[in-house]
């Protein structure tokens, strides 16, 4: 006998299959997984940037000469100038540079010539108390200067006396500071050009009246847009000693970004095909702050070692004005060209 309560669960099993299967059309019944790849497309390389050739030449040569001089060179600070310097600073330019510089120049001195200390030592820095860093005329105490030299003396001249080399008289603080003081946030340039072609053309067949299967189009471009962007590096050489500034340089530097596009699209009737392919070549913010600061690099090692024409072979005319003053830069851009002598 047929009863109420045997209608009713008939009834809720059907509409519970009805819903697995609706659940299982829908794809609620789905499985998703993630794999963490631990074997890489690509594997570790040692950075290079363009300015990489000429530093390498420069501490070769260091290798293998004589200096007057020692330097201790001192990295205060690689600041992101370009927003508002605070304890919490994060601008889009304050991705390490401090450590991207110490790397530079301590993987190109050598101890004979010069050394590269990683911490800022308090004797140069205001604390507030002169007997432990500057006083109120900005210059450290004598005693604590000769302490300072008394520390890294021992470790050149024992350098130098390994290379046969003789003591050198003269060892030289320098310390570092620099920010990036331009990084504009519209493109100091921007330039594309484009082709296309199309048609739009119809074909009947003979003896055909329903042109829908037989209309024909297609459309082909080809595309470059290419736009730049600008960062600027100012740097500072102080000597501590007497609390001045006694080198200073811009750089400023270009990088790109260009976009190589085709389409291609053909339609016949109601169906069609479309292809489209793009290649952009980034030259990224950090790496352009890697090659300013490689620049930078450059320029000290010149200004404290390329006495006597010493790296005259290591540039090319280009990396050759990264070492010119602004002065020197400006009357060598003004020189007249060079006219052939005539028999």
């Amino acid at each position: 006998m047929k009863t109420a309560g045997n209608t009713f669960r008939r009834s809720a099993i059907r509409a519970g299959a009805v819903l697995c299967a609706l659940a299982f059309l829908s794809g609620c019944a789905s499985e998703y997984r993630t794999k963490v790849s631990t074997d890489f497309k690509e594997k570790p390389k040692v950075s290079q940037t363009n300015m990489s050739g000429a530093i390498a030449c420069m501490a070769n040569t260091l290798q293998h000469s004589d200096t007057a001089s020692a330097y201790i060179l001192l990295v205060r600070d690689v600041k992101d100038g370009t927003v508002k310097d605070s304890d919490l600073t994060d601008g889009p330019l304050s991705d390490a540079g401090r450590i991207m510089l110490l790397n530079t120049l301590s993987e190109h001195l050598y101890p004979h010539a010069g050394l590269v200390p990683d911490t800022f030592p308090f004797i140069y820095l205001a604390t507030g108390r002169e007997d432990v860093g500057l006083n109120r005329f900005g210059l450290p105490s004598p005693e604590n200067m000769q302490q300072f030299l008394g520390i890294y003396e021992p470790i050149i001249q024992a350098a130098r006396k390994k290379k046969n080399l003789p003591p050198v008289g003269n060892i030289v603080p320098l310390v570092i500071s620099a920010q990036f003081s331009r990084f504009d946030s519209d493109n100091a340039a921007q330039d594309g050009i484009a082709h296309n072609i199309g048609t739009r053309t119809k074909q009947l067949a003979e003896n055909e009246e329903d042109d829908r299967w037989r209309k024909f189009a297609g459309e082909a471009s080809v595309g470059l847009t290419s736009s730049a962007r600008l960062i600027s590096l100012v740097i500072n050489l102080i000597d501590p000693r007497n609390n001045l500034v006694v080198a200073s340089q811009s750089f400023d530097l270009i990088f790109y970004r260009d976009n190589k596009t085709y389409r291609l699209r053909a339609a016949l009737g109601e169906g069609y095909y479309g292809f489209s392919k793009d290649n952009v070549v980034v030259e990224g913010v950090h790496s352009a702050q890697k090659l300013l600061l490689d620049a930078a690099a450059l320029w000290i090692l010149n200004k404290a070692y390329g006495d006597q024409e010493r790296f005259a072979t290591c540039f090319s005319p280009e990396e050759q004005q990264v070492t010119l003053s602004p002065v020197e830069f400006h009357q060598k851009k003004e020189e007249p060209p060079t006219v052939g002598k005539t028999k």
